[in-house]
């Protein structure tokens, strides 16, 4: 079951500059986040709050008083992660097309299509220290290099190690100490693997023992080239 969306409110008090960080410290109790930034070419400054839930009106008009009455609106219900992501285009790195599961359609011709969802993980191809090293891989695939055996270690959203799942048919193995990368890593490898057709391909042997690792339950052409691992500290 769905959990109910949070309402929010903005609170909002235009005055001169000089009490707007007053007014600010006043409004901290209740709100979620704060910002105070210049209006009408900086002759005036606005505070304003965004509030999780029905505000109390009455302790926050009490509270701003000494500056003036605030005003209260409530914000439209949205997807914010959808908000988010539309300002999260796909990328192009050598031949591989990075995009989110929010770009809809089939990827370029003659393009590699990677899935990854922006998170809590480092790895988008968005860092040019990650589009390069896509660059480069895909440079040693034109060259003809072939790798027995691949390692992203520290690997954070796993794109690296499918990347390289790609180009080369031998094992990848993708490591990382957070387990938050491993567990973003571990999503986004499964959600790539679109040859098996079903998640649950990726399940763990002894999840108690070693709840950290992805192995593959049946034989998959592409899933017996993934596997995720926490490094060991």
């Amino acid at each position: 079951m769905r959990k109910p969306a949070t309402v929010l409110w903005t609170v909002r008090l235009r005055l001169p500059a000089a009490p707007a960080e007053a007014a600010e410290s006043a409004l901290e109790p209740f709100a979620s986040a704060l910002s105070r930034y210049e209006v009408d070419g900086g002759k005036l400054w606005e505070v304003e709050a965004l509030i999780e839930g029905a505000p109390d009106r009455r302790a926050i008009r009490a509270a701003l008083a000494p500056w003036g009455k605030p005003s209260f609106e409530r914000l439209p219900s949205r997807d914010w992660v959808a908000e988010s992501r539309k300002a999260l285009p796909p990328i192009a790195a050598g031949r591989f097309y990075l995009r989110g599961s929010h770009v809809e359609g089939p990827a370029p011709r003659g393009k590699l299509a990677l899935l990854i969802d922006a998170g809590a993980a480092f790895g988008t191809g968005r860092h040019e220290s990650t589009r390069g090293c896509l660059i480069a891989l895909d440079r040693l695939a034109r060259a003809g290099r072939v790798f027995q055996r691949v390692l992203d270690l520290g690997c954070g959203s796993g794109v690296l190690a499918l990347a390289a799942a790609r180009l080369w048919s031998g094992p990848v193995l993708a490591a990382d100490n957070d387990p938050d990368a491993v567990r973003v890593a571990r999503e986004n490898i499964i959600l790539e693997c679109t040859d098996c057709k079903n998640r649950n391909y990726f399940t763990s042997k002894n999840k108690r023992k070693h709840p950290e690792r992805v192995e593959r339950r049946k034989y998959c052409p592409r899933c017996d080239t993934h596997r995720v691992h926490k490094e060991s500290k």
